[in-house]
């Protein structure tokens, strides 16, 4: 299947922000949820990402706009009839005096799923994005599928994260299974600092004067976000 889907916010003027264009083609659907400030969940039309599917998402927030994005469930990237890779790709440009806060459930790869999910963030000067992407290898005390994360986040024309994370999981408890990867562009950065625990390694790393990013891996999820709190992390 390929599927794709668009977001376009613009500010209407009277300092409120609205989904100008808001369209999708399952499993890749939006619901507005929220105005104050303007809150959008994608919503699962259809079983996927399955093996072999396509997926496209591209978000653009307008000047001085504030748009927040969730999803009402995770999302089970799942093996196809076939056994072929999935991917999906979104793609999100934030104009300056704008705010993007991007938080949606877990992507869980599921046993036999072979996927790659790309995020690509351009950010103008002055504007604010909070960004996480989470990864869980497999449903609770079941195996786990291969996943794939590649992230890159531009600021003002010019490479600020281009990471990859790439999990080895090989057994039905896999260790490090949640894995967390997050970035706030708009405030000051602070100092780099790290947890270290038997159960949770966590990070946060100065990207520059005006960016932070946050890396969390641990097989609980719940203990990832918690230790990603305790160095200023806040879902």
């Amino acid at each position: 299947m390929h599927a794709c889907a668009e977001l376009a916010v613009r500010a209407d003027g009277r300092g409120c922000s609205v989904a100008d264009v808001i369209r999708g083609e399952a499993p890749l659907l939006m619901r507005v949820t929220g105005h104050a400030p303007l809150t959008v969940h994608l919503v699962g039309g259809a079983a996927g990402p399955l093996g072999g599917d396509r997926l496209r998402l591209r978000v653009d927030v307008g000047a001085d706009t504030d748009l927040r994005v969730r999803s009402v469930a995770a999302t089970l990237a799942q093996p196809g009839p076939h056994g072929g890779p999935s991917t999906a790709c979104t793609t999100a440009t934030v104009a300056g005096g704008a705010r993007l806060d991007w938080c949606p459930e877990p992507t869980i790869a599921v046993a036999g799923c072979h996927h790659t999910a790309r995020t690509h963030v351009i950010a103008a000067l002055g504007s604010d994005v909070r960004w996480v992407d989470e990864l869980v290898g497999g449903r609770h005390g079941a195996p786990a599928g291969s996943v794939v994360l590649h992230q890159r986040i531009e600021l003002g024309g010019a490479p600020l994260l281009h990471h990859t994370v790439r999990p080895s999981w090989t057994s039905a408890a896999p260790a490090g299974r949640a894995i967390v990867s997050a970035v706030w562009v708009g405030p000051a950065s602070t100092v780099s600092q790290t947890v270290l625990t038997d159960l949770v390694r966590a990070g946060r790393y100065a990207l520059g004067p005006t960016a932070t990013a946050w890396v969390g891996i641990g097989d609980d999820l719940g203990a990832v976000r918690a230790a990603l709190g305790e160095l200023g992390w806040r879902r």
